[in-house]
């Protein structure tokens, strides 16, 4: 049986620092790791991306997401387990250069 999403997502949120009541910066605590099921495709062809400021971004992967996945922040460090039948799973690190939420699912430019 073929699986829309046979692989696995996962970044920790980075810490972000808060004021207090005096405003001094207090330091963050990061958040508890989160994963999700994905399917990762290495990138073809012309590997560019608009971004945001309109720059073009080159991309290695694209990944892609149930739409009611957690948000991936740009920049954030996540890791990709892809697992295929019959082989030893592959580990893909990257960086999120950009991520999209559409009508039916969500995807992530690593």
């Amino acid at each position: 049986m073929v699986s829309q999403y046979p692989d696995l997502i996962s970044f920790t949120p980075s810490a972000t620092a808060t004021r207090d009541g005096q405003g001094n910066w207090v330091e963050g605590v990061a958040g508890e790791a989160v994963q999700s099921s994905c399917r990762c495709e290495p990138a073809s062809g012309n590997a560019q991306i608009m971004g945001v400021d309109g720059a073009l971004i080159s991309y290695a992967s694209a990944v892609y997401l149930p739409q009611r996945c957690p948000e991936l922040p740009q920049g954030a460090s996540v890791t990709v387990t892809i697992q295929r039948d019959g082989q030893d799973p592959e580990i893909f690190t990257g960086t999120v250069k950009r991520f999209s939420r559409g009508q039916l699912n969500a995807r992530a430019w690593l």
